[in-house]
């Protein structure tokens, strides 16, 4: 897997080198010399180390979405790592519903993210639009098994991004079937399935039990996808938090113990069946228990009316490969069996552009590594 080291250059920069898993190409412009609106574009959010602006390509006039990271507020060596993991982790990822990386500048006072421009606003926000301040059945299918199968990809490229919650979320367009894509890996790590983490990370609405209680697995990310599917159904979140009158004990308790209640019974009472149990199972307190990814993805609510989304995606990445395995349909080369390593057939494109001195300013852009699932 990738992994970045802050490397002097003799001049006081820091430079990041990432190995062949991702391409790293030097360009010899400043962002500023290839895109309009960085420092005074539209203000699109707001983040602990900087904000994200609405930017234009120069020659084409493209929009995107830059990340500009003040790197005076990163303080300890740890917060560079986590910022040098979410860049690696978004170079591997390649997904209709994961925001795309597109380039990477780095200076010696700040890191620009270039990623796709997502202008359809969030998921919390949409929630709030919906007529009653809850989504459908029909319309909460088809959000959830996205980001269902959205995180079984991550899982499948050893990814836990352990922090899912709605404002995570982004359309791509304002369009009623505008795709979902989730947003902001910097909590995200790399896990091994043998491996246990210990870091208590998230938000309170969502967060997992063994999260709170200090070794979780991947099976966490499960846990918010429960989670947002109860919020969408019937706008609250299901153990308090979120702007709720509930104390921050309060929300832990009822997380540790599970109390999970379908009310008020006159909305849940027409929510069938099926999307009762998918939510049950992922709200499962004992995560040997929980569904994997994967495994929710079979699951009878998120099977049903499938054939069309099945039609509509063609179970093709990025590249038009597709994925099969024992006959059950994954989307996107998620696979439970295999991970990155397994595959040995990465297209890698290896140039390299001369470095450049321009305005003491070092731009990158690291490729992202391709998922290929050849069909055989």
């Amino acid at each position: 897997m990738p992994t970045a080291n802050g490397v002097d250059n003799g001049n006081g920069e820091k430079s990041v080198v990432v190995d062949s898993d991702s391409i790293r190409e030097q360009f010899s412009k400043t962002i500023e010399q290839v895109y309009d609106g960085v420092s005074n574009g539209e203000v699109l959010g707001y983040g602990v180390t900087g904000e994200v602006h609405k930017i234009s390509h120069r020659i084409n006039g493209q929009s995107y979405a830059v990340k500009v990271l003040d790197l005076s507020r990163v303080k300890t060596d740890a917060q560079m790592q986590q910022l040098r993991d979410e860049i690696d982790i978004m170079c591997e990822l390649d997904h209709p519903n994961v925001v795309r990386l597109e380039e990477v500048y780095e200076t010696p006072t700040r890191v620009c993210l270039v990623e796709e421009l997502c202008s359809g606003g969030e998921l919390f926000d949409r929630l709030e639009e919906q007529p009653l301040y809850r989504y459908s059945e029909e319309q909460c299918l088809k959000i959830v098994r996205q980001i269902t199968t959205a995180v079984a990809y991550l899982h499948s490229k050893g990814i836990v991004h352990r922090d899912l919650k709605l404002e995570n979320f982004l359309f791509e367009s304002t369009a009623n079937d505008s795709q979902l894509k989730i947003i902001d890996f910097g909590l995200s790590k790399h896990m091994t399935f043998d491996e246990a983490e210990h870091d208590t990370v998230g938000t309170a609405y969502t967060v997992a039990p063994e999260v709170i209680r200090g070794e979780y697995d991947a099976k966490c990310d499960v846990w918010g996808v429960g989670v947002i599917a109860y919020m969408l159904l019937c706008g609250d979140p299901p153990f308090g938090g979120c702007g709720g009158p509930e104390a921050p004990m309060e929300i832990r308790e009822n997380i540790l113990e599970g109390r999970l209640v379908f009310r008020p019974e006159q909305i849940w009472d027409s929510v069938s069946k099926d999307a009762k149990d998918f939510i049950r199972s992922l709200l499962e307190t004992d995560q040997s228990l929980r569904p994997t990814s994967v495994e929710c993805l079979n699951l009878p609510w998120l099977k049903q009316n499938d054939s069309d989304s099945d039609s509509e995606d063609d179970g093709e990445d990025r590249d038009g490969d597709n994925s099969k395995d024992d006959g059950h349909y994954l989307k996107y080369g998620v696979d439970e069996g295999k991970n990155d390593g397994e595959d040995n057939n990465d297209d890698k494109d290896r140039n390299q552009h001369t470095n450049s001195k321009a305005e003491n300013e070092q731009s990158k852009w690291w490729k992202r590594k391709w998922l290929r699932h050849k069909s055989k």
